[in-house]
């Protein structure tokens, strides 16, 4: 997968990213995608682990390159790790963030949106052994704090399996261009529903999603 922005195209298969320019050469790279993360302390599982399912997304209303990959050290707790590029160039420098997976669950199959209040990631949830679906998760982090690199830009999360434990394989919205959406308007956020899985019809269902950093709790 990847995103283009003004002048570079990034690309992110399996554990390595890579950094084109517009006409095709490359700019920087192959490099492995945990190398984003050794800013982080030296046990951070974001940092020693290169798991995979990265996603890269330009945010074109701040001309920043977000990339994150799941951490799935094989024990109690997952992660997810996330990095923001400093500028708008992608081969500079990244702030980064460790944020731990609530619930003791494995963060599978995570998707990115870029909205105004946050960036939205969705996923299909497991137990750690990966046998047992558990519905699907959101976890939306800061993005005004996480623009200026605050260490503290925190991450809501809430999970969809409490209204419908079928759900899954949400994909959040995500702006392209440089028109935002209306002031105030809430993440959309979309999945399928088949019979083939025991729906009684075929048809997109729609979550609005709007995450309270200040007070988690009133998120809705």
């Amino acid at each position: 997968n990847g995103d283009v922005g003004p002048n570079h195209y990034v690309s992110s298969v399996n554990l390595v990213y890579k950094i084109f320019n517009k006409n095709g050469t490359v700019a920087a790279g192959p490099f492995k995608t945990s190398d984003l993360f050794t800013g982080l302390p030296a046990n951070d599982p974001c940092r020693t682990s290169n798991d995979g399912d990265p996603v890269v997304v330009y945010d074109s209303m701040a001309d920043r390159w977000h990339i994150s990959q799941f951490a799935v050290p094989g024990v109690t707790n997952n992660f997810q790790c996330v990095a923001l590029s400093v500028t708008g160039d992608p081969t500079g420098a990244y702030y980064v963030w460790s944020y731990l997976y609530p619930g003791q669950i494995f963060n599978d199959y995570p998707k990115v949106g870029v909205w105004p209040d946050g960036y939205h990631m969705t996923f299909n949830q497991f137990n750690n052994a990966g046998t047992s679906f558990l519905g699907a998760g959101i976890l939306t982090q800061d993005r005004q704090k996480a623009l200026v690199g605050d260490p503290t830009a925190s991450a809501v999360y809430t999970n969809i399996a409490t209204i419908d434990p079928l759900a899954g394989g949400l994909l959040p919205a995500d702006v392209d261009g440089l028109r935002p959406p209306p002031v105030g308007m809430a993440e959309v956020m979309s999945e399928y529903r088949a019979d083939e899985f025991g729906d009684p019809i075929d048809g997109i269902r729609y979550y609005r999603w709007v995450p309270n950093f200040t007070t988690p709790g009133s998120s809705s």
